[in-house]
Order: C-alpha cells, then structure tokens, then sequence
C-alpha cells in the first residue's frame, strides 16, 4: 500500500515499519536524550504503549508523561509513579469486549487530554486496544472520522494491529460520544 508522511515527519508503508535511523530519530527527546523504545508520540500530550513500556517509570516522567489509561486486567509488573494519575478501564481484545467499556476508555481519554494531562494509554502489546482507544480520542478532539484517525495512529505507530471488532466498537463509540 502507499506510504503517508504522518505527523512526526516520517514515512512509512504499511508493511516495512519504521528504518533503524527513523526509530532512533523518533524516540528522540527535545534535551537529546530518548523516549522508550515502544512508546510512540502521537500528539504532543498523547503516547501509546505497551505493559512493558508502561513498567519504565523513570523514562515516561522523563518523556513528559503525567499520568496513565492502563487497559488491561493487572497493573504491570513495576508499579507506576506515585505522581502519576491512574485511571483503569479493562479491556478484552477481540468481540467479547464490551461496547460501554470501550467508549468509556475513549470518554476516559479525551477528557484527560482536554484537561491538559499528558497520557500514556497502553494495554498488553501496545498494538490493539491502546491503538482504537487512542485513535478515538483523537477523532474526537479532532472532529474527524474514526477511520482517519485510525489511519493516522497506524500510520505513527508501527506496532498497530487492531482487532476488527475493537475497531467497530471503537468507531461506534466515537459516533455516541459526538451524538452525548
């Protein structure tokens, strides 16, 4: 498929991901030093993870992040800095998730962001829940379709592979919210 030039200035197909030099060029902080290798920017007061990622404490408050929308079932295995703001909406990838769950991490999300906090949302791999959560946020704020601010995050970050079913719900939820 095509390339895109997304926001962070580098390309990509869809099947190559990221070159050595544009990974180490996009995990680059402003002070020269480096973000977690699995957290990607999407926004400047949005990133998304895995639990891995979500277990470095000290290089997500490097990285600028306040605070954390954690989707899975159990915390990660290093706990979380007790400055951050926690917020937990558990989420099961695949069609047994439910809907409500599922609109209410995007709410969760797009109120953290309106609120100035800049958020780490992350589930397991960092590459299906976390991504429709992300992405919906961000159509909301946004004011886009849900499809396009899908392409995007899976433009950004490589890792994406959202659920079919996680991607309905989540495209479901952004129309209610909008419709609230």
């Amino acid at each position: 498929s095509p390339s895109r030039t997304p926001a962070n200035g580098c390309t990509r197909s869809r099947s190559s991901g990221y070159s050595r030099s544009e990974r180490s060029e996009r995990h680059k902080t402003q002070d020269g030093g480096f973000r977690p290798p699995g957290v990607t920017p999407l926004a400047s007061d949005l990133y998304v993870g895995d639990a891995l990622d979500a277990a470095r404490g000290d290089a997500l408050v490097a990285t600028g992040i306040e605070g954390v929308l954690r989707l899975t079932h159990s915390p990660p295995d290093e706990p979380y800095p007790e400055s951050f703001r926690v917020d937990v909406v558990e989420l099961i990838d695949g069609p047994q998730n439910d809907p409500g769950a599922t609109r209410r991490a995007i709410a969760t999300l797009r109120d953290r962001l309106a609120a100035g906090q800049t958020t780490l949302v992350h589930c397991s791999a960092g590459a299906s829940r976390s991504v429709c959560v992300a992405a919906g946020a961000l159509a909301c704020r946004r004011g886009e379709p849900f499809a396009d601010a899908l392409e995007d995050v899976r433009d950004t970050h490589p890792p994406s592979q959202p659920h079919p079913s996680l991607v309905g719900h989540a495209e479901r939820a952004v129309e209610r919210l909008r419709a609230d």
